[in-house]
């Protein structure tokens, strides 16, 4: 039982953060989205729990989760794809054939700096995201 708190604790946090509760529906699903390799859609996330939740409730949930500040959204080809929020989040997007590809490796640090130093509103910065779109090596 202690393990299982502490696996979801960053979950029960920023859900207690945002005055939500912590119901068995948002740890399932909080559970599938830490699997992901890549942004995933709605409907993937659906696949994954139909058994036991309804398509209103993983919408109601993703709603909860991106106002608590647990998820990043993506728009790729106009189909809204989630992920946990990660520091940094860069991806290559093929044009061509639509296959999505995480990059590990950051160099906006400087970037980010710049950014906030021109800025009149803003302090700190938590994460980023950021799509390279071009043609994968199949369809080039």
């Amino acid at each position: 039982m202690i393990m299982e708190k502490h696996k979801n604790l960053v979950l029960r946090e920023a859900l207690q953060r945002g005055k939500y509760k912590v119901t068995p529906s948002r740890i399932r699903i909080f559970e599938e989205l830490k699997k992901v390799k890549k942004p995933i859609s709605v409907d993937e996330i659906y696949k994954k729990v139909s058994t036991i939740l309804d398509r209103v409730t993983v919408y109601r949930t993703l709603e909860v989760f991106g106002k608590a500040g647990l998820i990043s959204v993506f728009v790729f080809e106009n189909q809204h794809r989630y992920e946990l929020v990660n520091m940094h989040s860069h991806y290559l997007v093929c044009n061509g054939c639509r296959k999505v590809e995480r990059i590990a490796v950051c160099t906006l640090d400087n970037i980010e700096h710049i950014s906030l130093k021109a800025s009149k509103h803003f302090s700190s910065l938590q994460h980023h995201t950021l799509q390279l779109k071009g043609l994968c090596k199949k369809c080039h």
